[in-house]
């Protein structure tokens, strides 16, 4: 029961701190990395599916290595997109994907969206937190951590394997 709740919390540590900084620290994901593969095992799943998950999460990063040379996407996205492919293994794995995508876009358009009404935002918002609307949604980028952190949360990865 820890273990989920390790990995959990560590996919919402990578989605605030993306939120944030535009940036997933690379501790984060080598820990959820690593928590997922001890899940895995500790599952008492046969060889055969641990094999599987593990070529889904290397398959995942190829192909996000491919989209981060193309600069579609950023390096710490790929790798907590990974590490949750880890989780999702073959039967969920594209409805990881899809609701990433979903997810991704919705905060794009949250993102376009607050940035053109920033300033009548901060009028609306409470004095408290009117300066976090400039310092969020003015930030370069898409905060895809938080549209993969959506998605795992959404079909209980943390949980998925236990």
């Amino acid at each position: 029961m820890i273990l989920p709740a390790l990995i959990a919390t560590l996919v919402a540590a990578a989605a605030a701190y993306d939120a944030a900084t535009r940036r997933i620290p690379n501790p984060i994901t080598a820990a959820l990395a690593l928590a997922a593969v001890v899940q895995l095992f500790l599952s008492g799943a046969p060889l055969a599916e641990i094999g599987w998950h593990l070529a889904v999460g290397a398959a995942v990063f190829a192909g996000g290595a491919v989209f981060f040379c193309l600069r579609w996407i950023g390096g710490g996205d790929v790798k907590l997109l990974a590490a949750t492919a880890l989780l999702a293994g073959p039967g969920l794995i594209l409805p990881h994907l899809l609701i990433t995508s979903l997810a991704g876009g919705a905060v794009a358009l949250a993102l376009v969206l607050a940035r053109t009404m920033a300033p009548a935002l901060a009028w609306i918002l409470p004095a408290r937190l009117a300066p976090l609307v400039p310092a969020l949604a003015m930030k370069d980028g898409v905060p895809y951590g938080v549209a993969i952190a959506t998605s795992a949360f959404l079909l209980n990865l943390p949980g998925a394997v236990a």
